[in-house]
């Protein structure tokens, strides 16, 4: 019985320095994360422009995963750590729900570049059937 007393006071005592000894940890992984954020977001443009839509949903797809996994890269023990402001904590439910509605937004843009794609290819798909159709009918052979 005392072992197990033991056990779990340990619990209480370990986890929470094993967690502290993790908060430059968790700060570089957000750190980076936000990096590879703005990184992404800077070439959606471009890639639209020139309708790489598969290129384009790609990337959203993962802009939306790196934000959703930043929702725990904040515990506690790591305020004052990094570039965050203390307001993070102060705010966590204004905070993640800004983060929740960027990662909503490259969701909605993955979903629309692979509609695009799909509608560009079919309009494509039309168009050479059209070109096939007319050739036939009004191109000669010879």
């Amino acid at each position: 019985m005392l072992s197990r007393y033991i056990s779990i006071l340990g619990l209480f005592v370990i986890l929470p320095m094993a967690a502290q000894a993790n908060g430059p940890e968790f700060v570089e992984q957000r750190q980076r994360a936000f990096e590879e954020i703005e990184d992404g977001t800077d070439g959606l443009p471009r890639l639209a422009r020139q309708k790489r839509w598969d290129e384009l949903a790609e990337v959203a797809a993962y802009l939306e995963t790196t934000t959703r996994e930043l929702l725990v890269q904040f515990p506690g023990h790591t305020e004052g750590m990094g570039k965050s402001k203390p307001r993070v904590w102060r705010d966590w439910t204004g905070f993640s729900a800004r983060l929740e509605d960027l990662a909503d937004a490259y969701g909605e843009i993955d979903e629309v570049a692979r509609e695009e794609r799909q509608l560009a290819q079919g309009a494509l798909e039309r168009a050479e059937k059209s070109c096939r159709s007319c050739h036939r009918r009004y191109k000669k052979r010879w």
